[in-house]
């Protein structure tokens, strides 16, 4: 579809953005991305989302320091997006600036207290940073927001293993065994 708007109408920055966005995550086609979303971009640099794609352009190519300019602009542009603001701690975790993406994922969390994504991104911030106790409450917050699904059952078995809780950890990954006769896992 995206590839049709484009020929009807070559100035369409949202159909260059789809472009980018297809180019990236389903062809691994990243010169193709990469050209998508700054066209995208010249042609009008206000849609955040055009950011948030190209952020992740450069988390492929490996270029956090990049990727975390661009999640920037997507917030300032739009800075009430409980999920530019979580993406925006994505960035900073990636980059290994794991203090700021605490505070990023707390500011996510003032938005949207109830943001699952955020709580299980903030327990994963915590462990870069090796504070135990604060990720497993994170993940637990998620949890009982969510459910007991197979990515925070794993993400809280990753912390108690981390913590020197190898007997929970163990019995947490039996449950993911267990889980994963009946669902995907």
């Amino acid at each position: 579809a995206a590839n049709m708007a484009l020929e009807l109408d070559q100035t369409c920055e949202y159909a260059h953005a789809a472009v980018g966005w297809v180019a990236l995550f389903c062809d691994w086609d990243w010169q193709k991305a990469k050209l998508s979303f700054e066209r995208a971009i010249d042609l009008n640099p206000n849609p955040s989302y055009t950011y948030f794609g190209y952020a992740w352009y450069w988390v492929a190519a490996g270029r956090f320091d990049k990727a975390v300019d661009m999640m920037q602009t997507a917030v300032t542009l739009d800075p009430h997006s409980q999920v530019l603001n979580n993406q925006l701690a994505n960035m900073y975790r990636f980059s290994g600036q794991f203090e700021r993406a605490v505070e990023q994922r707390k500011k996510t969390l003032e938005l949207a207290p109830g943001f699952v994504l955020a709580h299980g991104g903030l327990a994963e911030d915590y462990l870069c940073l090796s504070m135990y106790p604060e990720a497993i409450a994170s993940v637990e917050k998620a949890m009982s927001l969510a459910g007991r699904t197979p990515l925070l059952i794993a993400t809280l078995g990753r912390a108690y293993a981390m913590s020197g809780r190898k007997d929970e950890a163990e019995i947490l990954l039996q449950e993911l065994q267990d889980k994963g006769k009946s669902e995907y896992v």
